[in-house]
């Protein structure tokens, strides 16, 4: 399988990467680290804003005068002959610099021996204290349970990858082949270009971790019941491959957790990847002015940030195969871009899952303290599509940091500043539908699944597309061209206690603002981990829910602040395309405030009827109707329970008997407070 020994060369390169650009050649150093010292050249960054200012030192390691005293000249000559025969290092020149005890190398190259041949090339490139020792060894399977620092400091300039197109399309001929064979349908994949390149990077004391690698066994599919005596020869076969890649995946997992590296920055990273296919073309490109990371242990990660993020892709579909025109389009582009000012990633804690499944382990629930997704932030993102503007947003935060197990304790998300371009949205959406998609004027217009007249019956596609692009175009006469807003999201469990708050609150600017929240039991922790491990999970699951469950309480809030006025008149507004309709003549007639008096009154017919069936609905339905009727104000619908109720009691209570107990138990309100 020619694609498989390529992909794991693929695989390599990302370990080797690391460890192969240490350099090549000259005396061993010490085993022990050397002490460096480093003298930061100063940066006035006096008017820069308050997340550039937390950078700064991450953004300056390259600026550093480095120096070790008494440094050695770096000799890789073990460490070239430890490298497996697929992998090679070369270099063009090569110097010593006794007074910063730097070894110098220039065209410094990393090349994965493959059919066609890959690798990672930097145009000059310098490392201090490299312990070729201990990477040797560790590279003929030796001293893998210790660890050590691989090197003070390795600095490279005009890094580039070459062949990777060459080497990804031999794995995609192999996955064709396969494909094909599967459907019967041929399968053409083409990477064109893979380019990417970092004009500089800086590796601050990497250090090797122990390896550890237990490989699956060969019974792991039966062991964890996925493996039948009646399965076919051929789902036998795709077992043995999934567990082939299955150990491929662990063999990378490990030699990732093996990394530790105090600190590392890389300057303005480009990558561009151009795809080709039968009646389509692909183009992705992402660039970022700095990335930057400290304190990397394996899959645990203590900060990473990444600055003036730019990414892009562009897809351009022709009619080679016919598919355009049979749908109604001539052409077909998407031309996206996505930027982010900053970026940062704080306290992952994945490293001990890691191990697990390098391990071949799953983790217990004894293993409480298992995980973090950390903190992740953005400042100033932004989305394009075809030239529109569509979405933006000054600032995102989401807390992920607390787990119990594999179970979220609290995961948070806040959304401030965010803007949406809802003509955007829909001039965009319509430059994707083509006329023919409308019919005829001899169709049903088919934007009614059920066949109800929507006022396009009888059009052609040209005219109902003029009306689409009418109606888009009076959102801005209205204010609802960009809607502002801002979002709060949150989830806790009580791991002790098994209380559970989830809510979601919004507020936009010049439209209101919303709040939904719920309050109830689940299974506390012990719950949950007593019925993990008993012998019929789902029946234990089940009873632990039925046990533990109880109703908290819940809250719908909405605030009017000019929301409804623009929505009514736009309606208004765009009925008035469509007089030959009902509800078009019925709309394009009542002006906003008559639109309120409309909806109120439909609350309101339905009023006497509900409190005959349930006495306090009418009183409930006159708060909602009010709050539609008239402009501003605010509607609460609530439920607070004086103590949390169970199942049982909504099983045995008999509403129609006693509503005012139902009411009072449930602590049932609707509030409407008029402005």
């Amino acid at each position: 399988m020619k694609y498989v020994s390529a992909l794991s060369a693929v695989l390599m390169a990302g370990a080797l990467g690391n460890l192969g650009a240490c350099g090549n050649g000259g005396e061993a150093p010490a085993e022990e680290p050397q002490t460096g010292q480093a003298q930061e050249k100063a940066v006035d960054r006096t008017d820069a804003p308050a997340w550039q200012d937390s950078v700064a030192g991450l953004q300056k390691l390259a600026d550093e005068d480095f120096s070790i005293q008494g440094g050695q000249e770096a000799d890789i000559s073990g460490l070239s002959d430890a490298l497996p025969d697929l992998v090679s290092v070369s270099w063009d020149e090569k110097t010593f610099d006794e007074e910063t005890g730097a070894t110098a190398f220039s065209d410094l190259t990393i090349t994965i021996n493959t059919d066609p041949a890959f690798g990672l090339k930097a145009g000059d490139a310098e490392v201090w204290g490299l312990n070729t020792g201990l990477m040797a060894a560790r590279l003929n399977g030796e001293r893998l349970e210790e660890e050590g620092l691989a090197f003070n400091r390795f600095e490279a300039r005009d890094v580039s990858y070459f062949g990777i197109a060459g080497a990804l399309g031999t794995v995609f001929e192999g996955l064709e082949e396969e494909i094909e064979e599967e459907s019967g349908e041929p399968v053409e994949v083409g990477i064109d270009t893979f380019e990417a390149t970092i004009s500089e990077m800086v590796l601050s004391n990497m250090s090797l971790r122990p390896y550890e690698l237990v490989a699956a066994s060969d019974s792991f599919f039966a062991d964890i019941g996925l493996d039948d005596e009646e399965m076919s020869e051929e789902d036998r076969a795709d077992q043995q491959e999934g567990l082939y890649f299955l150990r491929l995946a662990q063999q990378a997992v490990a030699v990732g957790r093996t990394f530790s590296v105090e600190a590392a920055g890389m300057h303005d990273i480009k990558v561009r990847v151009a795809v080709n296919q039968p009646g389509m073309t692909q183009t992705i490109e992402g660039s970022s002015a700095f990335y930057g990371y400290e304190d990397l242990n394996g899959f645990d990660l203590g900060w990473a940030v990444v600055v003036d993020r730019v990414q892009s892709q562009f897809i351009e579909m022709n009619d080679k195969n016919g598919d355009l025109s049979e749908a109604g389009w001539e052409e077909f582009n998407l031309d996206q871009v996505e930027t982010t000012a900053f970026m940062s990633y704080e306290d992952i804690k994945l490293d001990k899952l890691a191990g697990l499944l390098a391990r071949s382990e799953f983790p217990s629930m004894e293993e409480r303290d298992l995980l973090s997704l950390g903190r992740w932030q953005a400042r100033d993102y932004s989305l394009q599509l075809n030239d529109g503007d569509i979405f933006s947003v000054e600032r995102i935060d989401l807390d992920a940091d607390t787990f119990a197990w594999l179970i979220p304790e609290k995961i948070g998300l806040e959304m401030s500043g965010a803007e949406l371009d809802a003509e955007a949205v829909g001039q965009t959406a319509l430059a994707f539908i083509p006329e023919e998609a409308f019919g005829s004027a001899e169709t049903t217009d088919p934007a009614s699944e059920d066949g109800a007249a929507t006022g396009d019956e009888g059009k052609s596609g040209e005219e109902v597309l003029a009306n689409l692009r009418t109606a888009v175009g009076k959102l801005d006469e209205h204010g609802l061209s960009t809607i502002p807003f801002n979002v709060s999201a949150n989830w806790s469990w009580g791991a002790d206690t098994g209380e559970t708050v989830i809510s979601l609150d919004m507020a936009s600017e010049g439209f209101g603002e919303g709040a939904a929240s719920m309050r109830i039991r689940l299974p506390d922790y012990a719950g949950v981990q007593k019925a993990y491990e008993a012998e019929d999970r789902e029946a234990a699951f089940r009873q632990a829910f039925e046990e533990a469950f109880a109703f908290g309480g819940a809250r719908l809030y909405e605030a009017d602040d000019g929301g409804y006025d623009k929505l009514f008149a736009y309606v208004n507004d765009i009925a008035k395309l469509y007089p030959q309709e009902g509800w078009g003549a019925m709309l394009g007639n009542m002006d906003a405030q008559q639109i309120r008096n409309f909806i109120a009154n439909m609350i309101r017919s339905i009023k006497g009827s509900a409190a005959q069936e349930f006495p306090p609905a009418g009183a409930w339905l006159e708060s909602i109707a009010a709050y539609y009727q008239t402009s501003g104000g605010s509607l609460e619908i609530m439920s607070a329970p004086s103590e949390p109720v169970t199942p049982e009691y909504f099983e045995t209570v008999d509403v129609d008997q006693d509503p005012e107990q139902f009411v009072e138990k449930l602590g049932l309100s609707v509030t409407h407070k008029p402005e």
